[in-house]
């Protein structure tokens, strides 16, 4: 990169390694070096200017500014723009192990799911992008207390009945029956649970059927997505060795009713129940050996991320506080997202109450869109380009308008350029005939690419890419509209810089663009 080569520059000449700056406007130059102790400001500016890199350097207050000939600025930046444009090599020879999805099998997802799953995918492409072997994973919460409740249902008033014989998807089916249940069922879906745990076969079997209707749910509802793992956990098969880890240990401590805790005033959380006083679990007794597991499973990765809901925050606190005082090692960190809630006039699911329903909020984008890439474009985009930390509303009109920060915006700049690049004669570039404002803007906002995806990747933060990404189109229309029409063949290849770093970047977020709108 031109940048790191002026840092080299630099430092050669001072002795000292630096950090190079982005001026407010190209007009004070392409870098500026920040320098408020340096003495002699002006003499080193004068030994800087004479290498063949520079048209021009000055003094600016604290900094030392430079401009950099058009030739070397254009030339350096967009000859290496291409279809691995944005990735680094920071997660070279390191593996790592991302969690996302998991939901419970006794309903169809909801939005909360989607933002979760956009963020894990999303999280997952731009890891891989800076070298990361990325295990996508998740855990399929298949038993318990929940689950329990939408199969006592169907044990009830259910009579026999198939999701062909209701029209409808297998998970929508099986939370129809959640829904029918009441507290004053509570008892009686306890009941189920222990004989659930204790392997009752009548139970299992009608349990296991109702599970395969969801699992043939949610197939249809990932690929609508664009979501797929290379690995999936099922709470049913490991929530036994979670009970061993608990009663074997000398770190949790039996109550007075039955009931198990660990003890984390000490790390400032609370005592924390991890077996019930029925001997029944929850879930932070399978989480404990599915921590242990997963370790075993990816012995190499060095890090283990849980994408969750932010109402789960203390959940994981608690979690790892807890796998910490049994002596586990490894690197675990949680990425928690605030909340999404759909906009005033939107339209709730008819099926799920005050449930907005996944599938259908797919399904209404879908239809309004022209098509599936735009609508799952716009999806993604408005979903992902919000901090995660933040809470969304939602509104569909918004996320697939034309203007503004939105996914189709960006996508119909690409569109724009790919338009442009067909009719354009890819002779020999001369960088030299460039070198106006907007031109500069756009050539040093290419070359941020990189830097933004990997802060992306610490951050654990995609927002960033999706922001960047609307910049870049923004400079871009006002380049289109106010120097694309001069005759200057040799822009085309700044064109193709930005068409080619827009691509790459909508890639990171799952989106694909189209050639042509």
């Amino acid at each position: 990169m031109i940048r790191e080569e002026i840092e080299k520059i630099i430092k050669d000449e001072v002795g000292e390694k630096v950090a190079l700056e982005t001026p407010p406007d190209v007009k004070f130059g392409d870098y500026a070096w920040p320098c408020f102790d340096l003495k002699d400001k002006e003499e080193v500016a004068s030994k800087l200017v004479k290498n063949e890199l520079f048209s021009d350097v000055k003094v600016v207050g604290g900094y030392i500014n430079f401009f950099v000939k058009p030739e070397k600025l254009f030339g350096s930046i967009l000859e290496g723009v291409d279809e691995k444009y944005g990735e680094g090599d920071s997660g070279k020879g390191k593996e790592l192990v991302l969690e996302y999805s998991s939901p419970n099998t006794n309903k169809p997802q909801h939005i909360g799911h989607l933002r979760n799953n956009f963020l894990g995918d999303s999280l997952a492409r731009i890891f891989k992008s800076q070298g990361f072997k990325v295990n996508k994973v998740q855990i399929i919460n298949d038993r318990g207390i929940h689950i329990m409740k939408s199969l006592l249902m169907y044990m009830k008033k259910g009579e026999g009945k198939t999701p062909l014989d209701l029209k409808m998807k297998g998970d929508h089916f099986v939370g129809h029956f959640y829904n029918m249940y009441e507290d004053s069922y509570e008892e009686e879906a306890r009941e189920l649970l222990r004989k659930w745990e204790g392997g009752d076969k009548e139970v299992r079997k009608v349990w296991k059927v109702l599970n395969d209707w969801v699992y043939e749910g949610w197939e249809e509802t990932y690929k609508d997505q664009g979501i797929s793992f290379d690995k999936l956990y099922y709470e049913s098969e490991i929530y036994d060795k979670g009970k061993e880890i608990v009663l074997e240990s000398p770190v949790f401590s039996k109550n007075e009713d039955g009931s198990i805790e660990v003890d984390l005033t000490d790390d400032g959380l609370d005592k924390k129940i991890v077996l019930r006083a029925d001997g029944t679990s929850i879930y932070i007794t399978q989480d404990l050996y599915l921590a242990e597991l997963r370790a075993k499973d990816y012995p190499k990765a060095s890090k283990f991320l849980y994408v969750v809901d932010h109402a789960q925050q203390y959940h994981f606190k608690a979690l790892f506080a807890t796998l910490g005082k049994l002596g586990f090692k490894k690197n675990l960190a949680q990425v928690w997202y605030g909340q999404v809630k759909l906009g005033e006039g939107e339209k709730m699911s008819s099926r799920l109450g005050n449930a907005v329903d996944a599938d259908e909020l797919v399904g209404d984008v879908l239809k309004l869109a022209k098509k599936r890439e735009i609508g799952l474009g716009a999806l993604r985009y408005y979903i992902l380009h919000i901090d995660p930390k933040k809470d969304i509303v939602y509104d569909s009109g918004k996320a697939l308008g034309f203007l503004g920060n939105t996914g189709p915006y960006i996508m119909y700049a690409y569109a724009r350029g790919k338009s442009i690049l067909r009719k354009s004669d890819n002779g020999k570039v001369d960088y030299s005939s460039l070198g106006e404002v907007l031109e500069r803007e756009l050539v040093l906002l290419i070359e941020k690419f990189p830097l933004v995806v990997k802060r992306a990747s610490l951050e654990y933060d995609p927002a960033l890419v999706a922001n960047y990404l609307y910049e870049l189109a923004q400079v871009f229309s006002s380049f289109y509209h106010k120097l694309v029409a001069k005759d200057n063949p040799d822009r085309v290849k700044l064109v193709e810089g930005v068409c080619q770093t827009l691509k790459n970047g909508c890639s990171m977020l799952g989106i694909n663009v189209l050639e042509e709108m």
